[in-house]
């Protein structure tokens, strides 16, 4: 029989990993256990150095150790100050690609700031956002992501046809289902249907009452 020669790598194993990852790389949850047990393995593939996650957000610490240079400044939009006040951008893009508590531990991050200083902005920046790192992805063509972990009170057709737009050029797009416990099929742009919606569980694998999805 002769057919291709399929490529094949181990698995790496993160053995200070906190409950969240190390959550995703195993099917069950986790039973009793403390959350703030830092024994917690976790289990994924090589990650690939050639992937850009543009995070639309309050900004990035682009300087913080756990991205180990990976992280570089991309735009802003809203007239705001590039650096990140509030903290939430800098944690998401830790939680997507930190060397210590990212799942995507070689992936480069593009820091996005649509959001303020205290988290708060306007779904036209967003729209904005998502046009620019797809326009920019077009250009470097490297495989490349949108991460929005922003939610809204209600449907927005402008967004949901901008976030549509951008995986009909070939980006994914990931969103937040919303932390408000509101069916998110009527909010903005989690009921878009062409992007990857992301609800959560606790650490005992059940529904989290804050991430309907």
């Amino acid at each position: 029989m002769i057919v291709p020669d399929t490529p094949c790598s181990g698995q790496l194993i993160q053995t200070d990993a906190p409950w969240g990852t190390s959550r995703i790389s195993r099917r069950y949850g986790f039973g009793s256990r403390s959350p703030d047990d830092l024994n917690y393995i976790f289990r994924y593939k090589h990650s690939d150095p050639g992937i850009d996650v543009y995070v639309l957000d309050t900004g990035v610490n682009i300087d913080h150790e756990d991205f180990g240079g990976r992280a570089e400044w991309g735009a802003t939009f809203g007239g705001y100050e590039k650096e990140d006040r509030y903290g939430h951008g800098t944690h998401v893009a830790g939680t997507i690609a930190g060397t210590r508590y990212g799942v995507a531990k070689a992936a480069s991050i593009i820091s996005v700031k649509v959001l303020n200083d205290t988290g708060r902005g306007h779904m036209s920046d967003v729209i904005a956002g998502v046009n620019w790192a797809t326009a920019r992805a077009l250009v470097t063509k490297r495989p490349s992501v949108i991460n929005i972990s922003i939610g809204s009170d209600g449907p927005d057709p402008a967004t949901d046809k901008a976030v549509t737009d951008a995986v009909n050029l070939g980006m994914h797009v990931v969103v937040a289902a919303g932390n408000t416990n509101q069916d998110c099929s009527v909010t903005s742009p989690a009921r878009a249907a062409a992007v990857i919606t992301v609800g959560a569980t606790n650490i005992t694998a059940l529904w989290e009452v804050r991430a309907v999805t």
